[in-house]
């Protein structure tokens, strides 16, 4: 098999892999607003979403009077994107033989779940930041039912829809969860769904969804994030692909999600090559009212 055909078989199957690993490591990257530029950026950059019309009010007319026009806002919302990669040497004898081609594709394999993982701390990063409008609990302390009730009638106050609504909880903050009797007792509860595989599905409304990867602002401390994923844009900008002799980059877009593996040529190597993972990405919490930082261990 000659590597141009190789890189493209890698690229089907872990491009693939990683939209994947992203939906099944965290639901949000399904819920979120993810925009899909067409045109091709830089590594690094800025890219704004409009957001028109939030200054709009609902007025009442008398009989016979006239209608008032408004004049809806054109704001933006900046979303700061970077390019995350993974790069390693290939040798060119040992790429050519079966053991060496399936190494290959194991070091492709290892770099797309280390992307995943950093996509995913930056995606929470930018939520557990911006999501201060309102916080529930204290930083060291044990998360208790009150604490989650009021994570539900924060955004319900602020007019969130019920729908969708997601809620990342630490490991420390799952098991406070599983010691809550309306989250784990069905006697206590009596909602099928609530409780199951030893966690915590549903909690005051909220999917509720354990993740290693939730914002440690010190030492064995974390910020969970309850919220309604409509308030959540991202993009994953589109990179430059060619075909130059030894030198290919291809790509795939699944949904807005974009991968790209890279081959080039070594120099003083006698043949070997260089393969790079990468992909760009950028995450912005564009409505306050719609997140709360959940405090706590």
């Amino acid at each position: 098999m000659d590597l141009t055909t190789q890189t493209q078989l890698a690229l089907t199957n872990f491009s693939n892999q990683f939209v994947g690993q992203l939906y099944r490591s965290l639901p949000i990257m399904g819920m979120i607003n993810l925009n899909k530029p067409a045109g091709i950026m830089q590594n690094a950059g800025v890219y704004n979403i409009p957001v028109q019309g939030l200054n709009l009010t609902a007025n009442t007319r008398s009989a016979g009077q006239l209608v008032v026009d408004q004049e809806p806002d054109a704001e933006a919302r900046a979303i700061t994107f970077d390019e995350n990669y993974v790069a390693f040497p290939v040798d060119a004898g040992w790429a050519s033989q079966p053991n060496g081609r399936s190494t290959v594709e194991n070091n492709i394999k290892n770099a797309v779940s280390v992307l995943t993982k950093k996509v995913l701390r930056k995606l929470l990063l930018e939520l557990a930041i911006r999501a201060g409008v309102a916080q529930v609990n204290t930083i060291g302390t044990d998360l208790v039912l009150a604490d989650f009730q009021e994570c539900r009638t924060t955004l319900t106050d602020n007019e969130v829809d019920d729908a969708d609504r997601l809620m990342v909880l630490s490991t420390v903050q799952m098991n406070n969860a599983l010691g809550i009797d309306q989250y784990s007792r069905y006697d206590a509860n009596g909602v099928p769904g609530v409780f199951g595989d030893g966690r915590v599905g549903r909690i005051e409304g909220f999917t509720a969804v354990e993740s290693p990867y939730v914002y440690s602002p010190a030492a064995n401390q974390h910020i969970g994030i309850a919220l309604a994923p409509s308030g959540v844009h991202g993009v994953m900008p589109a990179q430059e692909v060619f075909a130059d002799g030894m030198r290919m980059k291809v790509g795939a877009e699944n949904d807005g999600v974009r991968l790209y593996i890279m081959q080039e040529p070594m120099e003083r190597s006698n043949g070997g090559y260089r393969m790079i993972v990468s992909t760009v990405s950028g995450f912005r919490l564009t409505d306050l009212r719609k997140a709360v930082q959940i405090l706590g261990k």
